[in-house]
């Protein structure tokens, strides 16, 4: 069973932010499962409310969404047969 990270890329920045770390990591003498999960603040404007809009990235639901969206995804590499949840972590 390998290590596992949970690559969550900046606000705004592109989804593939960590992708060469990901597939370097995947190719190590010893590899590592990677999820690459896009940023709640990279979905379609409208399905959040912005709880001060004068502030760039002063999101309520954005930061919430990136907990849940972390917390899923955690969820997802441990259920694999092929992860030592043991050995998890979260970059980004």
């Amino acid at each position: 069973r390998y290590p596992a990270l949970l690559f969550l890329h900046d606000a705004g920045r592109k989804h593939d932010q960590f992708l060469g770390e990901a597939v370097a990591l995947a190719r190590s003498a010893t590899p590592v499962v990677s999820l690459l999960i896009d940023a709640p603040a990279s979905r379609p404007a409208g399905w959040r409310r912005n709880y001060n809009p004068t502030v760039e990235n002063n999101d309520r639901n954005i930061c919430i969404q990136a907990v849940v969206d972390a917390r899923i995804g955690l969820e997802v590499l441990a259920a694999r047969k092929d992860v030592d949840a043991a050995r998890m972590a979260v970059v980004g």
